[in-house]
């Protein structure tokens, strides 16, 4: 029985007892030929800057905090850095799931291996906590399209009936959902991940929140030239005055490097000798060339050189990902955005280096470094340390900039049919998606009376090619002047075109009144904030079927972008067709 696939064996369930009852507060999801009965979510809805919540978990206190912390890290982070920007059309879409989702929103589209996902720090960062259990269990996941991100975050019951303080919970939550949002944003810009040093670097954020002087399990033995006491600082934190990050944490080395197999544990004297030499060469000064971390990511082994080694880079990374996001000038942080960017195409070298920041990889770390040890100049403990103190505040808050605590209530039909529909569709599950918004089509007057439902359900209708209804639903959301989605517009103009094309002949050329049929979208959709390079490279398309000329503003238009997007050569090559 074991061996039966965990979907089958709920579908066997459901087969088997179809004399179910089912209760008031249950409803009817139809899947082929079967019949499901499920309890009810109670959604709750509410916007934020960065996401359009839906949400069923219970603890809405918490839930809006954890939201409100996440916005207030990601906001630092855009802030100070363009590599840290979502860039897509739409806010993203952020859905909160208790125990009762996992089944419905995991293992339905096929994403159940997500339920026991973590997120865990790198080797060497020790969290507070390490939850093991499955079903104590939080983790965030999430999928991109061109349009837009959508982010399915797991909160189980038994997690929020633990022991742990509430802020400490609200900030283990809030940077789980922070860092996998600042991890899409460089995914998207790079387009095949975030390189490991960058993603390694910011995972260290997960580690423990509380400063305090001694490691739980000291290392025996201890004793440093530069390091005065194995100082354990927050490796994040942050409040409604400042956001401080760790940049090492002694207690954590020192106990990562006890770890190795050619560590002495011994108590005679030559192990006691041994243990005095490796902690007087522990970490001594940032003498590692970045392109360590930057070409050849560093792979742990368990001997005690090499592992002190990686100790070295690894920091190094970091105080490279803090000093470019928080620290450096508008310039160095535009070098870095462009650095991390061409690592899409080439693997990263100092001749790639230079070009991006004007200087080798130790002029860098050498401007670096006497930033961050002029940071320890006036404190006792680290003024004679090469790498300064262990932590930076790198964000001062006012109170009134605090971003605003969500204000969630009851979820309509449609926005909750909308919300889901984007997440099935994002992580590969389009029959569900479609579901979802027709169900809701069928069975509600209010998701038909709602234009951003109507829209989605358009662009879903455009893309199982039922061309009529996509564009009458999409010209009926058109015309509320409510909706702002330009993929909406585009498809909309992409349709009124190909049924021009297909009435009239593939090499009809329009006339002015059909050219402002087909436009018409394009240019609601040039009006709306966030409109793709492929808003524009579709508005020019247009322009090579027809012999009206172009207008010179719009010549403008579309020469600016090509100045602002040199590597957009499909942009370029129309234009240069319709000039």
């Amino acid at each position: 029985m074991n061996s039966i696939p965990r979907i089958l064996m709920l579908l066997l369930a459901f087969v088997l007892v179809p004399l179910h009852c089912h209760a008031a507060d249950e409803e009817i999801i139809t899947l082929d030929t079967l019949t499901v009965s499920t309890k009810k979510h109670q959604w709750r809805y509410a916007r934020s800057a960065h996401f359009e919540i839906l949400s069923a978990v219970d603890y809405t206190k918490f839930v809006s905090r954890v939201v409100q912390r996440a916005e207030q890290i990601i906001g630092v982070f855009e802030k100070n850095s363009p590599l840290f920007r979502m860039q897509r059309e739409l806010p993203a879409k952020l859905i909160f799931i208790n125990d009762q989702g996992i089944d419905r929103y995991l293992v339905l589209a096929g994403k159940e291996d997500l339920r026991h996902a973590r997120d865990n720090p790198p080797l060497g960062v020790f969290p507070d906590r390490i939850l093991f259990i499955p079903s104590r269990q939080i983790s965030v996941r999430g999928f991109h399209d061109e349009e837009q991100a959508v982010f399915l975050k797991l909160i189980t019951q038994a997690y929020l009936d633990n022991e742990t303080p509430f802020d400490e919970r609200v900030t283990e939550n809030a940077i789980d959902l922070a860092l996998n949002y600042l991890l899409m944003c460089v995914d998207i810009q790079t387009g095949r991940g975030s390189p490991p040093w960058l993603a390694t670097a910011l995972k260290c954020l997960r580690g423990h929140t509380q400063s305090t002087p001694t490691p739980s399990t000291p290392s025996r033995g201890f004793g440093s030239p530069i390091y005065k006491r194995k100082y354990r600082p927050s490796w994040f934190s942050i409040s409604d005055y400042e956001m401080l990050v760790g940049r090492y944490c002694v207690a954590c080395e020192t106990l990562f490097l006890s770890r190795a197999f050619d560590y002495p544990r011994e108590d005679d004297k030559d192990a006691i000798e041994r243990r005095k030499k490796i902690w007087l060469n522990y970490a001594l000064a940032p003498n590692a060339s970045l392109g360590v971390f930057l070409e050849n990511p560093v792979r742990k082994k368990p001997n005690v050189a090499i592992l002190n080694a990686a100790i070295i880079a690894e920091r190094e990374a970091r105080d490279f990902v803090y000093y470019c996001t928080f620290v450096a000038d508008a310039k160095t942080r535009m070098a870095f955005a462009r650095f991390v960017v061409r690592t899409r195409k080439q693997r990263p070298n100092e001749v790639v280096f230079k070009e991006c920041f004007g200087m080798d990889y130790d002029a860098f770390r050498a401007r670096m470094y006497d930033f961050y040890t002029q940071l320890g100049k006036n404190d006792p403990e680290h003024k004679d340390n090469p790498w300064g103190p262990p932590g930076i505040a790198v964000a001062k808050f006012k109170r009134e900039n605090i971003p605003p605590t969500p204000k969630f209530r009851p979820s309509r039909r449609s926005e909750t049919a909308r919300i889901l529909s984007d997440w099935f569709a994002l992580c590969g599950a389009r029959d569900l998606a479609r579901q979802v918004l027709v169900k809701a089509n069928d069975e509600s007057a209010q998701v038909r009376r709602d234009p951003e439902f109507v829209a989605a359900f358009g662009l879903n209708e455009a893309a199982h090619d039922r061309k009529y209804s996509a564009v009458t639903m999409l010209e009926k959301a058109m015309a509320s002047k409510q909706v702002v989605r330009p993929e909406a517009w585009r498809t909309l103009s992409r349709l009124r075109l190909e049924n021009l094309l297909e009435l009239k002949g593939e090499k009809h050329k329009l006339t002015k009144d059909e050219l402002n049929t087909v436009i018409e979208p394009l240019a609601e959709a040039l009006k709306q904030n966030g409109a793709s390079q492929q808003t524009y490279v579709q508005f020019a398309q247009v322009w090579t079927h027809t012999d009206v000329k172009l207008p010179k503003e719009y010549l403008d238009m579309l020469a600016a972008r090509v100045r602002a997007w040199p590597e957009n050569e499909e942009l370029r090559k129309v234009i240069e067709k319709i000039r």
